[in-house]
Formats: structure tokens, C-alpha cells, sequence
């Protein structure tokens, strides 16, 4: 019973030392309790007898730490248990949207490039750059050019009838969202067929393309405007005076011909379009976060500069203006008059014969004879 005593004395002496740490080791752990001091004549009378057995108690003793061990344990295993639980459900999440193929936080994808790269499906990115770019840059530029995708509404003075598509001036708001959308989504299809990972777009991308869409949708409602309040005359604003002059002279252009502001625009969207695309090729190839980020700073410029645009293009086709459009509306259309060739009188019956050149409408003929009493 003694010899029990003085194996659990020991075990607690340990156990105590054990969970203050080496360097923390309670030192009144070595000095005798009253405990100990009642059981010392016990043992003095019993110590004989016991001694045969002393070895099977100092072996109980040295073997009891492996014992206490697990008991302090037991807290730092439920924690770490807990920690790793944790990991688990973390790298499950991040597997279960690497197979569905997109995350929902752009932070994260920034912060871990290394599995979006995971699960490459081509070696070389020039293939899948090649086919994004043919896919939406070759068909946006087809578009551009044939269909009215880019154009801005240009009607005949002298019929009010709308001009055909590819007679149409250029909308620098409608170019510019067109520049960013194919940019934009080029590189993000081509990032898509290069690593099979929807990367999510980080927000100056976003601000990108919803700031195009803004711009373009205000000057809309401009012209819009522009065309109510001539409603019932002679479309005379500088949109309908000429047909195209060709893609960068009608995105510099407004009724006062070439303007700085605009100029100052277009260059800035080319110098951070062009840096769009290599800040993409050259994340790729490090295998980091793929698309740039742009500064406030940035962001600001563009913003302040298509505020410009939308600011100066509130002031066109005003009042002041006016009466030099109508003159150059009159002649632009007599010029176009005199330039068709005159009606020829068929050689044998079933020629084809020009059609007549189409007749004016009265609105007009208001405006030839205001223009003719100036």
C-alpha cells in the first residue's frame, strides 16, 4: 500500500514538472510533503521486506511517464486534430472550385497562383493566344468594319433616310468599348483554354468593361437628345453632314474637326490596352496572377478622360453651330448631286437604267431656301 503511495507521489511529482516545461520546472517538486513526511516511519518499518520488490516498483515508476504523457497530450492532440480539420476543409473547398472551374473571390486566386497553374491543358500559351484572338478579335474586326456594330446613326439631310452601315461615321464611346471587350475577354478565353481554371476577373477589369458600357450608354442618350430637339427639320448635325472619313479620323473628330481631348483619349486607351496584353504574357509565363491590376491613378486618368469626352460631346451640334451646318449641309448634298452620273437612255429595251436619284423631302427644301436668303 506504502510502495503505491510513493509510485502516484512520484507519477504527480513528474507529471507537474512535465507540464511546466524544461525550462519552467516547479522546484518544490524536490522538497518533502507532509504526506511523504507521515509515510517515512511506515516505510522505515516495512523497508526490509520490500526490498526483494523494489525493482518492480522503480520499474512501475519508469514505466508510469509514458502514461502521464498521453494525459497533458490529450488538449494539444484535440487541437492539433482541429488545425488540420480546418486545412482539410480549406483544400477541399479549393479542389471542389478548381473542378468546377471558377472561385468566387479574386483575392484568393491572386494570393495563390500555384493552383490555378495546377492542371495545365496546353505546354505552350502561343495556341490557345492564337485562337482567342482569331475567335473575338477576327470577328469583332469584321463586325467592325461591315455592320454598323461601331457606327453612330448619320441620316441624309436632304431625305432624312439612314445612311447604310458602312457609310456611317465612327462612335468613339461604342470603339472604346469595343477596344476593352476584346481585350478583355481574349485574354481571359485564352488563359481558359491554356490552364481549363475561369479565373475571376479582378476589379479594374470589371470597372473596364462597366465603364465602357457606361460611356457608351450616356452618349447614346446624348444623341438621342441632339435628335429630339431637330425633330421635324433637316438632320444637320455633323454626324450627318459627311459619310466616314475612316476609323481614326472619325474617332478624333467632332464639329470643330480634330480636338485635342479626343486625341488625349485614344492615346491613353492604346498605352494601357498595349500594356493590358503584355502584363498578361508576361504573368502567364511567371505563372502568376494573370491579369494587371491598374492603380486608382490609372483608373482615374481613363475616368477623367471619358468624362471629358462625354462633357465636350454635350456642347456639339449647338445653337451657335447651327447655321454653319446648315451651308454645309446644303452643299455637301449638291455636291453629291452633281457628282451622280446623268440618266442614259437605254441602248436596246430591257436595259438596266440607273434609278432616279430620291426626292427630297420639304424639310430640305426649308433648308436649301434658308440657306439661299443667308
Amino acid at each position: 500500500m506504502y510502495r503505491f503511495a510513493i509510485v502516484i507521489l512520484l507519477i504527480l511529482a513528474t507529471t507537474v514538472s512535465w507540464g511546466q516545461g524544461p525550462n519552467n520546472i516547479d522546484t518544490t517538486a524536490n522538497k518533502p510533503t507532509k504526506t511523504a513526511d507521515k509515510a517515512d516511519p511506515a516505510k522505515e518499518k516495512k523497508e526490509a521486506p520490500a526490498e526483494p520488490k523494489k525493482g518492480a516498483g522503480e520499474d512501475a515508476a519508469k514505466a508510469a511517464p509514458p502514461a502521464k504523457d498521453a494525459k497533458p497530450a490529450a488538449p494539444a492532440a484535440d487541437s492539433t486534430g482541429n488545425d488540420q480539420k480546418k486545412k482539410d476543409s480549406i483544400a477541399n473547398a479549393v479542389a471542389e472550385a478548381n473542378k468546377a472551374g471558377y472561385i468566387k473571390s479574386w483575392k484568393e486566386d491572386f494570393d495563390h497562383p500555384e493552383r490555378i497553374y495546377a492542371d495545365l491543358k496546353r505546354k505552350s500559351i502561343a495556341f490557345p493566344l492564337l485562337i482567342s484572338f482569331v475567335l473575338i478579335a477576327g470577328t469583332g474586326l469584321w463586325l467592325l468594319s461591315q455592320t454598323a456594330l461601331c457606327k453612330d446613326a448619320s441620316y441624309y439631310p436632304e431625305t432624312s433616310a439612314l445612311r447604310p452601315a458602312k457609310d456611317r461615321p465612327y462612335s468613339f464611346a461604342r470603339v472604346q468599348l469595343f477596344w476593352w471587350t476584346v481585350i478583355i475577354l481574349s485574354c481571359y478565353l485564352t488563359f481558359y483554354i491554356y490552364t481549363g481554371y475561369l479565373v475571376a476577373l479582378p476589379p479594374s477589369s470589371v470597372i473596364l468593361l462597366g465603364g465602357g458600357l457606361a460611356v457608351s450608354m450616356f452618349g447614346k442618350m446624348i444623341d438621342n437628345t441632339q435628335l429630339q430637339k431637330d425633330k421635324g427639320q433637316a438632320p444637320i448635325r455633323h454626324q450627318d453632314l459627311t459619310d466616314t472619313q475612316g476609323l481614326f479620323i472619325d474617332l478624333l473628330s467632332d464639329e470643330g474637326g480634330i480636338s485635342i481631348h479626343r486625341f488625349q483619349t485614344v492615346i491613353f486607351n492604346l498605352i494601357f490596352g498595349i500594356a493590358y496584353i503584355s502584363s498578361f504574357l508576361t504573368n502567364v509565363g511567371l505563372q502568376k496572377f494573370p491579369f494587371i491590376e491598374f492603380e486608382s491613378w490609372q483608373l482615374a486618368m481613363l475616368g477623367i478622360s471619358a468624362g471629358a469626352y462625354l462633357g465636350f460631346k454635350t456642347n456639339e451640334n449647338s445653337e451657335g453651330t447651327k447655321a454653319q451646318r446648315k451651308v454645309e449641309a446644303v452643299r455637301n448634298a449638291q455636291a453629291a448631286q452633281a457628282a451622280q452620273p446623268a440618266p442614259v437612255a437605254p441602248a436596246a429595251p430591257g436595259a438596266m437604267v440607273a434609278p432616279p436619284a430620291p426626292a427630297t423631302t420639304n424639310a430640305y427644301q426649308r433648308l436649301e431656301a434658308e440657306v439661299a436668303a443667308m
